[in-house]
């Protein structure tokens, strides 16, 4: 049998002579497909396993290589990084009363750092239709994303003084009947006024008169003025999502204590309020979902789009829903 075609390159050694009669001569069984395989298997083997050896690859086989490691991680990656909509949409939210919302706040209501613009709002888009709510539509001064209706009021970078001068222009104008309100985050970024106030506003000195008032005083006072300039609105005011920096997250984790307590007030006054908790531990964005220290990624996004639902859902069950009233 001809070895030479099963066995590429210098050929192995032939077998030891002398071994090969001892073995004969004491009676075993070795037969000539056994010399043989003895004579080629070895080489095939190392032969196998020098074909792993990326340094033995010809230039072809590593361009084969590399292509099909991108055909992976393109198929892999897409079950990683596309969001989930994870809340189950069941229920017409308030009978389906048409729904004018305004999201107002800085960069995270802005949509900054999600692939495409549209932050947490197609999502919530998403979750209200698939639940049989059919007169949705979002309004504000500003547009960002690739949704076909991208109105926001956000203003990436704003503390919660700066947004309310912007919110006092575009609510009395769209006149919403649901006030998306997440705002505070510079506020905690720049260490601004946390827990009393030592800086003076230059857009809304209004808030910064009082030496005691903090960040929730401020919302406070934000929130009153939303509700006020347009009557028939609901604010439904979020906690703030986690920050990957330590010492911002501890202003965060006393922002979100006061804000809570901002809300539950309200409440008991018989305002039209309803918290959205927006903490890892009621399922906002966790570490793992976010873009950068301060911004949630799609997957971030997609879990605040979940607690705005579950907010709003709230807001219908306890009839604080109104139709909105009618602009010129």
């Amino acid at each position: 049998m001809d070895t030479s075609s099963r066995a590429s390159g210098p050929q192995p050694p032939s077998p030891n002579l002398s071994t090969t009669q001892s073995s004969l001569s004491h009676g075993s069984s070795l037969t000539s497909h056994d010399l043989e395989k003895s004579a080629v298997s070895q080489p095939q083997a190392s032969s196998r396993f020098a074909a792993l050896n990326p340094k033995t690859w010809t230039r072809k086989q590593r361009i084969f290589a590399l292509v099909g490691l991108v055909i992976l991680s393109m198929a892999l990656i897409p079950a990683i990084v596309v969001p989930v909509v994870t809340q189950q949409a069941k229920h017409k939210v308030a009978n389906d009363t048409a729904l004018r919302i305004m999201p107002l706040g800085a960069s995270i209501t802005y949509g900054f750092l999600s692939t495409d613009g549209n932050g947490y709002r197609e999502d919530l888009l998403d979750l209200l239709e698939r639940g049989g709510n059919t007169q949705i539509s979002y309004v504000g001064s500003r547009n960002n994303g690739t949704m076909d209706e991208n109105a926001v009021e956000g203003w990436p970078g704003y503390r919660i003084d700066q947004v309310m001068a912007k919110a006092a222009a575009a609510v009395p104008r769209y006149l919403p009947n649901v006030i998306l309100l997440n705002v505070g985050t510079n506020d905690c970024v720049q260490n601004w006024n946390m827990d009393n106030t030592t800086q003076k506003s230059t857009v809304e000195p209004s808030l910064t008169t009082n030496s005691t008032f903090d960040v929730g005083d401020r919302m406070r006072i934000l929130v009153n003025d939303l509700l006020e300039w347009s009557p028939n609105t609901t604010v439904i005011m979020s906690t703030l999502i986690l920050n990957k920096q330590d010492a911002v997250n501890t202003r965060v984790n006393d922002a979100n204590a006061q804000f809570r307590d901002v809300a539950a007030a309200l409440k008991a006054d018989g305002k039209r309020v309803v918290l959205a908790d927006m903490t890892t531990a009621a399922g906002g964005p966790n570490i793992t979902t976010m873009a950068d220290v301060t911004h949630p990624n799609d997957v971030g996004y997609a879990l605040m789009a979940n607690r705005w639902y579950v907010a709003l859902q709230e807001a219908g069950q306890q009839g604080l829903l109104m139709a909105p009233d009618p602009t010129s």
